[in-house]
């Protein structure tokens, strides 16, 4: 059976695989929503990032089109890691049916990466934010201006904030893997200086 060519109908301007120059291999890490995000990259370098929209019209069509993409990224990507971007805690959505589409995100790219034999962690995004930006909570809203903005300081040109998420969530975890101490808060914070 043959699956669609990566990437869909829907994808941003910075599309898989046309940004990705770079020897396999890196931590790939997701920000996972109907448009999710990605972000690749080995430690110490700057990511190839972007952001693909889940455009199927029914939800079985979309959550089997992510998986296929997600499969497809990981074999073509080799990734030595996989991070993504936990769903948020229950009642932290605005409807019963995100908090299931997180859920269902969360666990496709897990499935995915484990049939790949790629190690595969997951972190809340108020500790990425509190780690990276140094606080984990801001105004509704707030904070997708704020983690576009971080990531345009840092030279990474992201065209919305799913990118700039999956960017965030990578450079959290080459921190953790690096031995970087987190952010003490927002006045050590690289997002204001």
């Amino acid at each position: 059976m043959s699956r669609p060519v990566f990437p869909a109908a829907g994808t941003a301007a910075v599309s898989f695989p046309s940004t990705h120059n770079g020897p396999p291999g890196g931590i790939l890490a997701f920000d996972l929503s109907r448009r999710f995000g990605w972000a690749l990259g080995e430690i110490g370098d700057d990511p190839t990032f972007g952001s693909v929209l889940l455009d199927e019209p029914l939800e079985a069509a979309r959550m089997c089109a992510f998986q296929e993409r997600v499969e497809d990224m990981i074999e073509a990507m080799q990734p030595s890691h996989v991070v993504v971007e936990g769903p948020l805690p229950w009642g932290a959505h605005t409807s019963m049916a995100v908090t299931a589409q997180q859920l269902t995100l969360d666990r496709l790219v897990r499935m995915s990466a484990w049939r790949a034999s790629v190690p595969v962690f997951s972190i809340d995004p108020a500790t990425v934010r509190r780690d990276i930006l140094g606080r984990g909570w801001f105004a509704k809203g707030a904070i997708k201006i704020e983690v576009v903005r971080f990531c345009r300081r840092r030279g990474s040109r992201v065209n919305d904030h799913h990118a700039a998420d999956a960017c965030l969530v990578w450079l959290w975890y080459c921190r953790q893997i690096s031995g970087v101490r987190p952010a003490a808060g927002p006045l050590f914070a690289e997002a204001v200086a």
